[in-house]
């Protein structure tokens, strides 16, 4: 599982920004490029993130699985 992944991921398929990211959870620029390159992040702040994407935490979280 790697979060950051599945972050650039999702926004890069809402046809989103980072800054979009940050904006929405009200962070600093500096924890959102943080936040973007994290592998692991808690399940509460993984929820909110899927919430966000608008979509199931598995599949939130699938998109940082690495294809093989």
């Amino acid at each position: 599982m790697n979060i950051g992944r599945s972050i650039n991921v999702a926004l890069a398929k809402k046809d989103m920004k980072k800054s979009d990211l940050v904006k929405s959870f009200g962070w600093s620029v500096a924890y959102g490029s943080r936040i973007c390159r994290s592998p692991e992040m808690g399940m509460g702040s993984i929820q909110k993130l899927a919430e966000f994407f608008d979509m199931r935490v598995s599949e939130f979280i699938g998109l940082g699985e690495d294809v093989k």
